[in-house]
């Protein structure tokens, strides 16, 4: 029997959270889903894109939250430019379609790059009728490498990803994503993507990547917030090479105490950046935290550094830690190869912009004043609650829903 009203989101990218973790762009959407169809369902794995592990159960969220959770199988990968990652990616959308079937819902958000799973809503949709939308939160297969054999496979695994796909763009109600740029950045990094472009251009909207705040958590009044922070950057996020840890890290050992380094994450580096921090007074690693412990060193930190490594992989990229950190009232320091966030950052007065490492060097040792006043962090703050808060994005939501 067909649920009436059920809307069901499907991605493996975002981890689930554990109880009294804050919720992720996905989970919002299925929070807000609910006022619109009565229910909602999220369908995730219980394998961390980011951290490449299986969760436990004690890490998973209750299945029988009120949006319900299932957790189909997956297969791990080590790397996303990996053959492992694809058909991980594959295994994963066959075995989407069983819980659809199931749950029989009425409209299926499908999260890509998985074509796969995007795949598996397009077949459920078209034989049971129901409203499809894609979400863009990414951008495609990304490359094996520069020599001929691994363009060759890079090639192939995008033109089985345009297979996968194509159907998808042409019957979906709506196509989002959290910025016009991802879609540049996708015909771009995939031109055979650009085929489809008029198709996914016609049917897109943006639906920015929200932060909120742990459930326990209270942000204190700003004045309170701008006079308890320290001359201190932060780090907060996954432990992995697309950021340029290691050096900053080396950055930080030529400054004075007067300037720490806070690192907070789990990953792939984990051992190196917890050997580095061991020896370097001025950086502290403080693990992998939950989110109200991470809320409370957002809080007295000055400012959030996102150090991407040089690539043009990132310049259409925002990442979750950029609507955190604003939240928190931080002043933001971003890469110019990140062009998204450095253009939001130096438009809105937010942050800095570096270009280089010589420039970061400058940036932190005292050539700009690190700790934001009352207003800088109203500014954050402001900006933050017009664009990235819950309320902003249950807006766009409910936008969204009216026009499936």
């Amino acid at each position: 029997m067909t649920n009436t009203g059920l809307l069901c989101y499907i991605n493996h990218m975002e981890p689930l959270p554990s109880s009294g973790q804050r919720l992720w762009r996905g989970h919002l959407l299925v929070r807000c889903s609910v006022s619109s169809f009565g229910s909602a369902v999220y369908i995730g794995s219980s394998f961390s894109h980011f951290q490449k592990r299986f969760y436990g159960q004690s890490d998973l969220v209750d299945v029988n939250a009120p949006y319900g959770i299932f957790l189909p199988a997956c297969i791990p990968y080590s790397s996303n430019k990996s053959v492992s990652r694809y058909l991980a990616s594959l295994y994963y959308g066959i075995s989407v379609l069983p819980f659809l079937f199931r749950l029989r819902p009425t409209v299926v958000v499908s999260s890509y790059p998985y074509a796969s799973a995007v795949f598996a809503s397009f077949v459920y949709s078209v034989l049971t009728r129901a409203k499809l939308v894609l979400d863009f939160r990414d951008s495609p297969a990304k490359s094996f490498g520069n020599g001929t054999l691994t363009r060759i496979i890079s090639l192939l695994f995008s033109s089985i990803e345009l297979a996968l796909i194509a159907p998808s763009v042409f019957y979906c109600s709506k196509i989002v994503g959290p910025g016009d740029s991802v879609l540049s950045y996708l015909y771009r990094s995939s031109p055979l993507f650009s085929l489809l472009s008029s198709r996914i251009n016609s049917k897109y909207s943006t639906l920015l990547m929200p932060y909120e705040y742990p459930p326990s958590y209270r942000l204190p009044p700003v004045t309170s917030l701008a006079a308890s922070k320290v001359s201190a950057v932060i780090f907060a996020g996954s432990l992995v090479e697309a950021f340029d840890l290691l050096s900053l890290i080396d950055l930080f050992s030529s400054f004075g105490e007067r300037h720490q380094l806070w690192i907070a994450g789990d990953g792939p580096l984990r051992s190196q950046v917890e050997y580095l921090s061991s020896s370097n007074p001025n950086v502290s690693y403080l693990g992998g935290l939950a989110s109200l412990d991470l809320s409370s060193y957002l809080e007295r930190a000055s400012v959030g550094i996102l150090p991407y490594s040089c690539g043009k992989e990132f310049d259409s990229h925002v990442t979750n830690k950029f609507p955190e950190y604003l939240a928190h009232g931080l002043r933001l320091i971003v890469p110019a190869w990140c062009s998204e966030m450095a253009s939001l950052v130096e438009v809105n007065q937010l942050g800095l912009v570096y270009n280089s490492l010589p420039e970061l060097v400058a940036i932190v040792n005292g050539e700009v004043s690190l700790v934001p006043s009352s207003l800088a962090c109203s500014q954050a703050l402001e900006f933050y609650g017009k664009y990235f808060s819950p309320l902003a994005f249950a807006q766009s939501c409910d936008l969204l829903f009216s026009q499936i």
